[in-house]
C-alpha cells in the first residue's frame, strides 16, 4: 500500500507540471485515508480554486483552518477563499486570527491591505505594507500589492520600484512580467514595456488578456499590422471579454475600421450576460471612435438605474459622463458626475465651522488651508490643464500647495500660483501626518466663484526670466518667424517627416523642442535647430516657447506649456481628440491662445500631412513678426543656452 507521503509526493509532482486532475485525484486518495490531512487539504483547496469550483475549496479551507487554528498558511488559504465568494466575515475573522498569531505574515499581510484598499483607508494599507517588507522584503507579493497601490494613486516612482522588485525575485513569472509591462504602457513607456508583455506572452500563449494588452502596446508603437492580428484572435476566442473589444475598436479605429468594428460588437454587447458592464464598454469604444455623442446617449439608461449599480460601475459610469461631457463642451454638466459633492464634508466643515458652517468666507478660509493633491487617474496632461486651478484667493498671494508625482516637479515650478510637494517617496514615519486635501479633479466640481473660471486664471505658467534672457540672446537675429515644432516618437503619431510638405517653401527658422527619443528623427532633417539638446529643465522649454513666434504639434507637454502661459499656439489632432481640447470655431476652450486643428478621420499620421498642410501655411503666415534690428550673423550661440550664460 502506497504510504501517505508517497502520494503526497507524487500529487506535487503533477502539479508542478500542470497536471491538476491528476493531482486532485491522489489528494482525495490521501483524503480518503486521512480525512484531517492538513496538507492534502490546502493543496487540493487551491487546485479547486484554480479551477473556479468557489465551493469546494471554501468547504476544503474551513476544514483545514479548523483542523490547524494555528498554522497562518491554512488561515491566509481560508481567507482568500472566502474574500473570492464574497464571504467578508469569514475573510475578516481568518485574518485577525492570523495577524494575531503572526502580525508580518506576508500572504496576511497582504490580505488585510487588500480590504483596507477596498475600505478607502490607503494610509491603514500602506503602513501595513511597509512594515511587513521589513522583515519579508523579498515577497513578491506584498511588493506587488504595494507596486499597485502606488500605481493608482497616481504615483509611477515607488509604483514601478516595488513591481521590479518584485519582478526580479521571480524573472520568469508572467503575471509579474505584465504587470511591470502594463504600468509601463500605462505611462507611456511603450518601448520599454513590450520587451516585457512579449516574454509573459512566450510564457502564457493562451493567456488572453495579456495578448489585449499586448495589442493596445503595438498599436501605440505603430504596429498596427500586428496589433490587429492579436485585437482580432482576442475577439474570435473570447468574444465576451470585454476589454478585449475595447482595444479592437481601438485598433480598428486607427485602421479607418471603426463603424465595422462597433456593428461586431454591438451584436455582442446585446447578448452579453453583463449588460450594465457591456453597456460601459460599448459606450466606451464610440468614445475612442471619436463619437462622445453617441457614448453619452447610452450611458444615459444608466443614470436613470444609477442605485442599482455596483460602486466599481457607478464610478465608470461618471467617470465616462464627465470625460464626453467636457469633450462636448458640456461644462455645467460636469459637477454633477462627481459621487461625492458635499463640500462640507470633504473639508471637515462640520469640526471646523460648527453646525452653521457653509459660507463663502468659511469655505473660502477652509480651502486656503487645503492642499490640492493629484489623483491617481489623471494623466500628467490632465494635470497640466486642471492646475490652472487654485485653492487660495489671489489676493491673498499665497499659493496653493499641490501634492503629486516627482515627475510633475519640474512642471508646476513654472506656476507661480503653487507650491509642490512630491508625495511619491514613501516615509514609514509620516504615515500619521494628517493633511487635509482635495483631488485636483474635484476642482471641476467646485463654484467658479471659489476657484475661478477656466480662462480667468490664464495664463498660469511663466518662463523664467533668466532663462528667457539666455534663450533671447541664442536665437537671436535667426530668420523670422521662428517656428517651434513638437512630434510623436512614433507611429500612428505625427512625426517630423510629416512637416516637410508644410514647410516646403518655408522662409523663417524652424526649432525643435524635442528632449526624449523623438530626437532621433531630426537626423533626417537638418534645418530644423535642435534645442532640446540643451534643455536642463522645463524652465528651458517653456523660455524658448515665450522667446519664439509659434508653436506646432500634437498633444503633449509643449503644447499644453504654450497654451498655460499664453503663447501662440496650433495642435494638430485627430477627431477623437482628449477633453481638454474641445474647442469652438477652432479655437480651444482652455487655451485660447491654441489653435485647434483636426483631420477628418482617425487614423495613422502618415496619411493625412497633405490635409493639415494649407492650416500650417495659414497660421504661419498670419503671425505678426516684432521688428528686429539689422543682423547679418545668424549663427546661433547655443553655448549660452547649455552653459547658463548669456
Amino acid at each position: 500500500m502506497l504510504l501517505i507521503d508517497q502520494r503526497l509526493s507524487a500529487a506535487r509532482s503533477h502539479r508542478s507540471a500542470g497536471r491538476n486532475d491528476d493531482a486532485a485525484l491522489l489528494y482525495e486518495s490521501v483524503l480518503d485515508v486521512s480525512p484531517s490531512n492538513i496538507a492534502a487539504l490546502k493543496e487540493l483547496a487551491v487546485i479547486r480554486l484554480t479551477d473556479g469550483r468557489l465551493d469546494a475549496a471554501m468547504d476544503l479551507a474551513m476544514r483545514a483552518a479548523a483542523k490547524a487554528n494555528t498554522d497562518c498558511d491554512a488561515l491566509a488559504l481560508l481567507a482568500r477563499v472566502a474574500l473570492l465568494s464574497d464571504r467578508s466575515d469569514i475573510a475578516a475573522v481568518a485574518i485577525d486570527q492570523g495577524l494575531a498569531l503572526d502580525r508580518y505574515h506576508p500572504e496576511i499581510n497582504r490580505l488585510k491591505a487588500s480590504t483596507l484598499l477596498q475600505g478607502g483607508d490607503q494610509k491603514a494599507a500602506e503602513r501595513l505594507l511597509i512594515e511587513a517588507l521589513t522583515r519579508h522584503p523579498d515577497d513578491a507579493g506584498l511588493l506587488t500589492v504595494l507596486s499597485q497601490m502606488y500605481m493608482e494613486d497616481g504615483l509611477p516612482g515607488p509604483g514601478l520600484t516595488y513591481s521590479r522588485k518584485a519582478l526580479a525575485q521571480d524573472p520568469d513569472n508572467p503575471d509579474l512580467l505584465t504587470l511591470v509591462g502594463s504600468q509601463l504602457s500605462v505611462l507611456g513607456n511603450h518601448a520599454e514595456a513590450l520587451p516585457y508583455l512579449e516574454r509573459a506572452h512566450l510564457l502564457q500563449p493562451a493567456n488572453v488578456p495579456l495578448q489585449s494588452y499586448l495589442a493596445e502596446t503595438l498599436l501605440s508603437l505603430g504596429q498596427l499590422t500586428e496589433a490587429y492580428r492579436l485585437a482580432k484572435r482576442v475577439v474570435t476566442l473570447t468574444p465576451h471579454l470585454l476589454s478585449g473589444w475595447q482595444t479592437y475598436v481601438k485598433v480598428m479605429a486607427y485602421r479607418g475600421e471603426a463603424e465595422a468594428a462597433l456593428a461586431e460588437f454591438l451584436v455582442i454587447a446585446k447578448q452579453h450576460p453583463e449588460k450594465i458592464d457591456a453597456a460601459l464598454t460599448l459606450a466606451g469604444a464610440h468614445r475612442i471612435s471619436g463619437n462622445p455623442a453617441q457614448a453619452l446617449r447610452l450611458l444615459q439608461p444608466l443614470t436613470a438605474k444609477f442605485a442599482t449599480l455596483t460602486l466599481t460601475q457607478k464610478t465608470l459610469t461618471m467617470a465616462l459622463i464627465r470625460d464626453c461631457c467636457l469633450t462636448l463642451g458640456l461644462f455645467d454638466k460636469v459637477a454633477p458626475t462627481f459621487l461625492q459633492t458635499d463640500l462640507h464634508a470633504m473639508l471637515g466643515l462640520g469640526q471646523y465651522g460648527g453646525k452653521d458652517a457653509g459660507t463663502d468666507d468659511e469655505l473660502s478660509a477652509a480651502l486656503a488651508e487645503t492642499s490640492l493633491v493629484i489623483d491617481g487617474n489623471l494623466s500628467s496632461l490632465d494635470a497640466m490643464v486642471l492646475l490652472r486651478f487654485g485653492l487660495c484667493p489671489p489676493e491673498t498671494g499665497s499659493p496653493t500647495t499641490v501634492l503629486g508625482a516627482s515627475s510633475l516637479a519640474d512642471i508646476v515650478a513654472l506656476m507661480p500660483s503653487k507650491h509642490f510637494e512630491a508625495n511619491d517617496v514613501p516615509k514609514a514615519e509620516d504615515q500619521d501626518d494628517v493633511v487635509r486635501a482635495l483631488p485636483l479633479s474635484y476642482a471641476l466640481a467646485l463654484p467658479e466663484r471659489l476657484r475661478g473660471t477656466m480662462t480667468s486664471t490664464l495664463p498660469y505658467v511663466r518662463a523664467p526670466q533668466d532663462r528667457r534672457k539666455i534663450w533671447r540672446r541664442s536665437l537671436a537675429g535667426l530668420p523670422r518667424p521662428l517656428i517651434v515644432l513638437a512630434w510623436d516618437a512614433t507611429r500612428p503619431g505625427l512625426l517630423l517627416e510629416d512637416y516637410r510638405i508644410a514647410f516646403n517653401s518655408f522662409q523663417g527658422t524652424l526649432v525643435s523642442v524635442m528632449w526624449d527619443e523623438a530626437r532621433h528623427q531630426l537626423s533626417d532633417w537638418s534645418l530644423v535647430i535642435d534645442a532640446g539638446v540643451h534643455f536642463t529643465s522645463m524652465a528651458d522649454l517653456a523660455a524658448v516657447i515665450a522667446e519664439t513666434d509659434g508653436i506646432i504639434g500634437p498633444n503633449g507637454v509643449p503644447l499644453h506649456l504654450a497654451g498655460a502661459m499664453g503663447a501662440k499656439a496650433m495642435l494638430l489632432t485627430l477627431p477623437n481628440w482628449p477633453w481638454y481640447w474641445h474647442n469652438e470655431d477652432g479655437v480651444s476652450s482652455w487655451y485660447p491662445s491654441v489653435k485647434v486643428v483636426k483631420t477628418g478621420t482617425i487614423g495613422s499620421w502618415a496619411a493625412r500631412t497633405e490635409e493639415i498642410s494649407p492650416a500650417i501655411g495659414e497660421f504661419c503666415r498670419s503671425l505678426h513678426v516684432p521688428a528686429l534690428a539689422s543682423n547679418d550673423d545668424h549663427s546661433i550661440n547655443f553655448s549660452a543656452a547649455e552653459g547658463g550664460k548669456a
